[in-house]
């Protein structure tokens, strides 16, 4: 099964919510070109059509630069997640625990991520930020008929998998 690391549904909400927030602000000050010669809210007006073009700028940076471009797939041989410049293989007999870790919120729900772990103890997951993949921490996020997958290819306990199928 080959899918995006996150959902392409949260990807696309996402980038809509910064388009419809940004793109207005930058089209405000290309209409309303000011018909006097009031040099300060002319520049006001450049510097928000500036704050506004790094601000989509940044969000498109991240779109590429982080987890919405990752691709990351289940088969036989294990599990394999594909970043622009990194690749992470897992195999089964190399995968030690399964465990869906909390959203945001710490709540178990459909938002939450699933990792494969290699090793004996799991990592602690940071606050804020993103997480560092290898090839003994691989992650994804939860979609539905995912769990039943991951159990077609391995016995392993999924940890936490009780909560979000309740």
């Amino acid at each position: 099964m080959r899918l995006t690391v996150l959902k392409k549904g949260l990807t696309v909400v996402t980038f809509l919510f910064y388009a419809l927030i940004s793109f207005p602000l930058m089209v405000l000050p290309i209409i309303r070109i000011p018909t006097e010669t009031d040099i300060t809210q002319l520049y006001a007006e450049i510097f928000l059509l500036i704050v506004c073009s790094l601000g989509i700028l940044v969000f498109v940076f991240s779109f590429f630069r982080h987890g919405y471009t990752a691709v990351f797939e289940i088969g036989e041989k294990g599990v394999y997640c594909h970043f622009r410049k990194n690749h992470y293989f897992m195999p089964w007999e190399n995968v030690k625990q399964i465990i869906m870790y909390p959203d945001m919120m710490g709540r178990i729900t459909k938002n939450c991520i699933i990792f494969f772990i290699a090793d004996d103890v799991p990592p602690p997951l940071p606050k804020k930020g993103a997480l560092e993949y290898s090839d003994s921490f691989i992650g994804v996020q939860y979609r539905k008929g995912l769990l039943e997958i991951i159990r077609a290819y391995t016995s392993i306990l999924i940890k936490n998998a009780e909560w979000i199928e309740i």
